[in-house]
């Protein structure tokens, strides 16, 4: 089965050399390579070398990441981080987080404790 090419992103299939939308890309791998391909209308020539296969885990391929997004805000860097790596994000708010308690009661009790 093959698909007209339209606005979504596509990718050269390593294995076959054929071009693949994300979306079927799963789809595509399943059945072999036979399914997923998409046409362009009237057909180019095939002047691009082909890509290194994309990396798969547990038999799912992983799309290539999105380009990083060169920002001057820190602010907006930690909102970016949120939106594209939600697990790593709250691992790294949580050791914040307890670095900062840590901080805070070690400095109480410096003051509290310590000062004549």
């Amino acid at each position: 089965m093959t698909t007209d090419m339209s606005s979504e992103q596509y990718f050269r299939c390593a294995g076959c050399g054929r071009f693949v939308a994300y979306s079927s890309m799963q789809k595509h791998y399943d059945t072999n390579h036979l399914e997923g391909i998409a046409t362009e209308r009237p057909p180019s020539p095939a002047t691009v070398a082909n890509p290194p296969a994309p990396p798969i885990v547990l038999g799912t391929a992983i799309p290539p990441p999105l380009p990083p997004i060169k920002t001057e805000s820190v602010v907006i860097d930690i909102v970016l981080m949120y939106r594209s790596h939600k697990k790593a994000f709250r691992v790294w708010t949580l050791i914040v987080a307890l670095m900062s308690m840590l901080f805070a009661s070690g400095l109480y009790n410096w003051l509290v404790f310590h000062i004549p």
